[in-house]
């Protein structure tokens, strides 16, 4: 079946040095490169692994800074809400003080203006009084008599 004969020992030299120089010239930088390239993997994933934990650390820096700003937030909102409800407060009470204060102008205009009245209605009723009475009496009395007498009599009967 097999024959090992001088061809045979010839085909395992062939193969022999077929084997060294795909050894040199194959085998040593393929096996270079799968080495370089398992260390460039190796050294990617720490880099990775680096740059996740990076990636980690910043969120969570980033997640404290957008809690503070939150609190901050929320205290300027606190601040803006007290300080327009003070405003609010202040409007309030210097419309009621105005309101108050015209008012108060409004009731002494009204209580000299009933006052000017009664003093005209006073001196209107005087000169009907003495107009009256002097047409019913037709007498030469003196004006100014007339006016203290009726002045007396509407004082002491309350009219004035």
């Amino acid at each position: 079946m097999f024959d090992f004969g001088p061809s045979f020992l010839w085909v395992i030299v062939n193969l022999l040095v077929l084997y060294f120089i795909l050894k040199i010239i194959l085998f040593k930088p393929v096996t270079e490169f799968m080495e370089n390239r398992s260390i460039s993997i190796e050294k990617d994933l720490e880099n990775a692994s680096k740059s996740k934990a990076e990636a980690e650390q910043l969120r969570q820096e980033r997640m404290q800074k957008l809690l503070s700003l939150e609190d901050e937030t929320e205290q300027i909102l606190r601040e803006a809400h007290l300080k327009a409800q003070k405003e609010y407060e202040e409007i309030i009470n210097a419309a009621y003080e105005r309101a108050e204060s015209l008012m108060a102008k409004a009731e002494e205009n009204i209580a000299a203006q009933r006052e000017e009245m009664y003093k005209n209605l006073r001196n209107e009723i005087v000169s009907l009084a003495l107009s009256s009475a002097s047409k019913v009496i037709e007498a030469n009395m003196d004006n100014k008599a007339n006016r203290a007498l009726v002045d007396k009599f509407i004082k002491e009967e309350g009219a004035a």
